[in-house]
């Protein structure tokens, strides 16, 4: 898959650790439903967004931890043809973790349902919402920020949004 980016301390903070740790793996999707809104989390514990996906199990292929990931986080099956986006590979040091973050462009397959969220999820006021592809772009960049681990999860969802092309054409439109 190709590599949309490559984040480390130096681009987030200026820090100049690195991380060896084996990289956590993770699916994350550009959703999109039948209107042209986009799936997006608000977190509001911590007051951010970001696009829905978590980490790949033992045993799942990216496709079905994509697919499990937008049932428990959208209540949303997808479409069987999900687009390669690419990929975001994040090192930070400060928490001695690494990431790689597979992206997909996928589609609401059916009605949508109701979310079923892990209690960490629940814990931390986690929100699904639907809007366009131009005001999840401004939800990511705007918010409360840690300076840090937010900062990964907002340039890393970015570069998604903007890899998948849905700013161009009629689903840009408010």
């Amino acid at each position: 898959m190709t590599e949309l980016l490559y984040l480390t301390d130096a681009k987030i903070c200026g820090g100049t650790g690195f991380s060896v740790r084996t990289p956590r793996e993770a699916a994350r999707a550009v959703l999109l439903d039948d209107d042209g809104k986009m799936a997006l989390l608000f977190i509001t514990k911590y007051g951010f967004y970001s696009l829905p996906g978590g980490g790949i199990e033992r045993g799942e292929t990216r496709l079905d931890a994509l697919r499990r990931e937008m049932r428990e986080e959208t209540g949303c099956m997808i479409e069987d043809d999900p687009i390669e986006l690419g990929c975001v590979y994040e090192n930070r040091y400060r928490f001695n973790c690494t990431q790689r973050s597979y992206y997909y462009l996928a589609r609401v397959k059916g009605r949508k349902g109701t979310p079923n969220l892990t209690t960490n999820e629940q814990r931390d006021g986690t929100r699904l919402c639907w809007t366009t592809p131009r005001k999840a772009l401004e939800l990511l960049s705007g918010g409360i920020s840690d300076g840090y681990r937010v900062e990964f999860i907002k340039a890393r969802d970015t570069a998604a949004i903007l890899a998948s092309g849905v700013l161009m054409g009629d689903l840009a439109k408010d």
